[in-house]
């Protein structure tokens, strides 16, 4: 957990791709929901298959959380916006893939001034992601990982009560946005 938070504050150095950003999210929140999420089943006498089965519910959930928090915090407008500290989102590394030539120089240019406090430079930054329609891409990412999240659940979610604190802790992280 510690490796992909350390991954995380160096972004801007460390992740170059959308491989490493999800491979971040993994060593990240990731590792520490599919810890929490599975502590219970080994700590109990829970067969081998429960036990990956929450493994993999953890590792899903926790990284379409974090993913969702970080498209948020890009789009951000206030001093808490993630290009403000320089972090390399989802949403700016699909722009920096998606750009070529000058356009991504600009681009590229914009995430420097915005990491030193140019809040007009997170505005076009902004405005460049919309362009390449990376809030679309970044949610449909969201959207897959909940999937994946919701089929490795090892429990029907239809079996427990309406206001069962499950329930509403995955109603909390549906995409609503």
């Amino acid at each position: 957990m510690s490796q992909g938070q350390f991954r995380d504050l160096e972004s801007a150095r460390a992740v170059n791709s959308t491989s490493d950003y999800l491979t971040m999210l993994g060593e990240k929140t990731g590792a520490e929901i599919r810890l929490f999420a599975s502590a219970p089943v080994i700590l109990g006498d829970m067969t081998a298959t429960i036990k990956d089965a929450w493994r993999e519910f953890g590792m899903q959930f926790g990284c379409m959380a974090q993913l969702f928090t970080d498209i948020r915090g890009t789009f951000e407008s206030s001093s808490r916006n993630e290009l403000l500290k320089g972090k390399r989102t989802l949403p700016v590394i699909y722009t920096l893939e998606s750009l070529t030539g000058d356009r991504r120089n600009e681009f590229k240019r914009d995430l420097e001034l915005a990491a030193a406090g140019a809040s007009d430079a997170v505005e076009r930054a902004i405005d460049q992601m919309h362009e390449c329609e990376a809030v679309h891409y970044s949610l449909s990412k969201v959207e897959l990982l909940r999937h994946r999240a919701a089929s490795a659940l090892p429990i029907n979610l239809g079996d427990l009560e309406l206001h069962h604190p499950f329930r509403s802790l995955v109603k909390s992280y549906s995409v609503q946005w």
